[in-house]
């Protein structure tokens, strides 16, 4: 479902950029991505690199008007607004999901932070309440508990 729901807000962005005169994607960065899509599955370290310098150059105008794109949904449409924050909270599962499998450390607690204002939500006031607790504790395991923090690292 969260796929299916990108992909329509992509086309949705595409289509808020052409009707508002807002810079998207051209074929020359279009062919540039798929270039880096091929450099990543022939596993072309150098190649990779280079082209992600000269993409992220050309993408920050589309990112601008990415970031455009939900303030006006939500100005005009309920509907945006409920599907948008279900696109959030998708994002911030699937962020949850890679940092667990990625055993990124950093990554898990910056998005566990993210779930807060959504316990607040849905009235789980005691997840809201320990959650940022958690947080702290864990950002301060090296120095209140450093056998276990090198354990876990040793794990990582």
């Amino acid at each position: 479902m969260h796929e299916a729901m990108s992909h329509l807000y992509l086309s949705s962005a595409e289509s808020f950029a052409s009707t508002n005169g807002l810079p998207w994607l051209d074929d020359k960065t279009l062919d540039l991505l798929k270039e880096l899509k091929m450099s990543f599955e022939q596993e072309n370290h150098p190649s990779s690199v280079a082209l992600c310098g000269e993409i992220e150059h050309k993408l920050s105008s589309v990112t601008e008007t990415i970031a455009k794109f939900p303030t006006a949904g939500r100005d005009n449409s309920a509907t945006y607004a409920y599907w948008d924050s279900f696109l959030e909270t998708g994002n911030i599962l699937l962020r949850l999901l890679r940092a667990d499998r990625e055993a990124n450390f950093q990554l898990h607690l910056e998005s566990v932070m993210e779930t807060v204002p959504y316990f607040m939500l849905a009235g789980h006031v005691n997840y809201a309440w320990y959650t940022p607790v958690y947080v702290a504790e864990m950002k301060q395991l090296r120095y209140s508990h450093p056998a276990a923090f090198d354990h876990m690292m040793d794990l990582l």
